[in-house]
């Protein structure tokens, strides 16, 4: 088990694309069997060939695909031609075509943010066939310790990345990923790509990351209204967006693709008090909370499948995410960790490291 294997050949895209692209990738060595060919081709003319036949194309339907943070969503339209399945997206300038066989992404030679469409590729991907697997995408962050797969989950503005950027900065531990995680039916986590999205408050609090953000160029475009001096605002909607390779360089930290569940973390951040309090939840709270931050089969972020559809019905889609909830229920330690503003990191990661050498 571990991160599906793509096998990317771009031989027409220029380098940085790539590059960029694999800013997000950790290089698992533990695959699943598929494996995906995906052939990027940059040219004016296949595109504008591409873009004068679709008029001819037999439009079956419009697609969201993705709802976006900032209000941008995306669509793609979807067309069958002589058997092959044919995807274009409009504002981003590409087409996606696909067979039993392969997969070509086809974009304008001066397309901007190309990694962004590959990307999309691979999380479309990732997202059907682990769910197809029985697999669902929880709202956490992951990372391991000691062998032990560790997730911080809870709603928005909870404090899950804020605590996990304090994991990072002080505890010797490996990353995996930040506000999606696949749990497959094995109760392994897997990793997306996605970047991390820091509040101005941690931001200015770590000196590690602000110092990184000063000096280096960051891969993802930013926020308007950032520039390294703005001021906190308590679950503020300001964000710098770090890719994976950037957050290894940050905190010295190694990437993992994957780990065993072995403990959920529900962070609790208390005003103005100086607090630290470990509860660990029984089973009826368990179940609610985390059936709160589980978002199979209906995550907001990714609406509706297109390039991997979905196997599985509805119904069986239901009876995954309570056999899900069982098996951590049953299997997995789940706490709330509750702590306040006046509380120093290093008192609250002393309290999380014993309870994660209490772990067998």
């Amino acid at each position: 088990m571990s991160g599906i294997k793509f096998n990317l050949y771009l031989d027409a895209i220029v380098e940085d694309t790539l590059v960029e692209s694999l800013d997000y990738i950790h290089n698992g060595d533990r695959l699943l069997n598929e494996e995906f060919n995906i052939y990027g081709i940059e040219s004016e003319n296949i595109f504008d060939e591409l873009y004068d036949m679709s008029e001819k194309f037999e439009k079956n339907k419009e697609i969201k695909i993705y709802q976006s943070n900032n209000g941008v969503d995306t669509f793609v339209n979807e067309y069958d031609f002589g058997g092959l399945q044919v995807y274009f997206n409009e504002v981003m300038e590409c087409f996606f075509i696909s067979d039993s066989n392969y997969k070509y992404l086809v974009l304008r030679k001066n397309t901007k943010e190309k990694n962004r469409q590959l990307l999309r590729i691979m999380k479309e991907v990732t997202i059907r066939t682990y769910e197809n697997k029985g697999g669902v995408i929880f709202h956490a962050g992951a990372v391991m310790l000691q062998n032990k797969g560790i997730i911080i989950s809870g709603p928005k503005g909870a404090g899950k990345t804020t605590l996990l950027c304090h994991i990072l900065n002080k505890m010797n531990i490996d990353y995996i990923a930040n506000d999606r995680i696949i749990i497959t039916d094995e109760l392994d986590i897997v990793y997306l790509p996605l970047s991390m999205r820091i509040g101005v408050g941690t931001f200015n609090n770590m000196s590690k990351v602000r110092e990184y953000v000063k000096t280096m160029k960051l891969s993802r475009m930013q926020m308007k209204g950032l520039n390294g001096n703005s001021e906190a605002i308590f679950k503020g909607a300001l964000k710098y967006e770090i890719v994976s390779k950037e957050l290894e360089k940050i905190f010295s930290c190694n990437l993992k693709d994957c780990a065993n569940l072995r403990l959920v973390v529900m962070p609790n951040i208390i005003l103005n008090k100086n607090i630290i309090e470990v509860e660990e939840l029984g089973d009826a709270e368990k179940r609610k909370l985390l059936a709160e931050n589980m978002l199979s089969p209906n995550d907001d972020m990714w609406l509706n499948p297109w390039i991997e559809k979905r196997t599985l019905s509805d119904g069986e889609l239901d009876e995954v995410r309570i056999t899900m909830l069982n098996k951590i229920i049953d299997n997995v330690k789940v706490i709330k960790l509750s702590y306040g503003t006046q509380n120093s990191s290093d008192e609250i990661l002393d309290i999380l490291q014993s309870v994660i050498n209490e772990i067998k």
